[in-house]
């Protein structure tokens, strides 16, 4: 009884999703066998997220989470996160981390910009400030905009994925290959 119940909200969470991350969903998921086990453990809750484009990034993510389990399970992100720093606070979209890292405290912040709060002159001169703070703060950084997101929101999530990973090996003193 309580697998009905998932499936139900499941299927709430899914309607909610913006429509490009549904055509994904059909690129991706539908064209495997596994389907009705993916939509049997996946929520699709994105309720913390804050506007579309963070909703696309977040599902891209998890869409690579999901079909490549091996090679980014150890790699988390976390949405609408609170940085402090020297007495002020910064909210940002996503952090990506490895939680279990003890060698390495790298975290990497990624930003989605869409048009509305990233376009004037002053915004973007506030948004590359802020970027400036966190990155003297030791955060990595990667910032994609709306336009990027809608036209390949893989392609932004792998290279977000593949920038964290290689500046977290190089902060171990490893060797990153592509």
């Amino acid at each position: 009884m309580e697998l009905d119940k998932f499936e139900i909200i499941t299927l709430e969470n899914f309607k909610k999703l913006p429509e490009r991350c549904k055509d994904l969903f059909f690129e991706y998921y539908v064209l495997t066998d596994e389907i009705n086990t993916y939509l049997m453990v996946y929520d699709f809750n994105y309720s913390e997220c804050k506007s579309p484009i963070e909703i696309l990034f977040k599902f891209a993510f998890d869409t690579l989470y999901i079909f490549n389990l091996k090679e980014f399970s150890k790699i988390q992100i976390y949405s609408q996160v609170e940085i402090k720093n020297k007495g002020k606070k910064y909210i940002v979209d996503f952090i990506m981390e490895y939680p279990d890292d003890l060698e390495t405290d790298y975290q990497m912040i990624i930003e989605c910009d869409g048009h509305e709060y990233h376009s004037t002159k002053e915004q973007i001169e506030k948004d590359h400030e802020r970027q400036n703070i966190l990155e003297d703060a030791g955060y990595g950084f990667i910032r994609f905009s709306g336009t990027e997101l809608y036209k390949d929101p893989i392609k932004c999530a792998k290279t977000a994925i593949k920038k964290f990973i290689r500046e977290a090996e190089l902060r171990r003193g490893q060797t990153w290959k592509m």
